[in-house]
């Protein structure tokens, strides 16, 4: 349905509370959370790298800009 990346550094409670409050390791060169909404209670997330999210596997997200 609806697939985002939303920039962690840029919002990282917003990412902290989609990742079921789990902290999220900003080591990695600017990271994103990825989230899929696949239906009213079903919401999937991962963190990947800006080079992962510039790949052609993740054409359909659409950033969210802050």
């Amino acid at each position: 349905m609806y697939k985002y990346a939303i920039n962690i550094p840029r919002n990282y409670g917003l990412c902290v509370f989609l990742n079921d409050g789990h902290e999220i390791d900003q080591g990695e060169n600017n990271p994103f959370l990825l989230v899929e909404i696949n239906g009213p209670r079903e919401i999937t997330s991962r963190v990947v790298s800006e080079e992962e999210l510039k790949s052609a596997k993740y054409k359909d997200y659409h950033p969210i800009e802050s």
